[in-house]
């Protein structure tokens, strides 16, 4: 039950953020906030498929979630 909990308050935690992030109140705002979070994420899970070392795949992610919330 707990690990419920904790998955239910992540994705609260994510909905949040992510409206705090869009450049725009409108649907393309909404998923360029949800991508953008989104690229932070694949930064990591997706290493293997990406390559680079950890430190670029970061900084090339946040540049992405960056221009995707201007």
């Amino acid at each position: 039950m707990r690990e419920l909990k904790a998955m239910v308050d992540f994705s609260d935690r994510m909905d949040r953020l992510a409206e705090f992030l869009r450049p725009a109140d409108d649907v393309a705002g909404r998923i360029k906030a949800r991508l953008a979070l989104d690229a932070l994420f694949m930064a990591d899970v997706r290493a293997g498929h990406l390559g680079g070392d950890e430190a670029e795949r970061s900084r090339v992610a946040l540049d992405i979630a960056i221009a995707l919330v201007r």
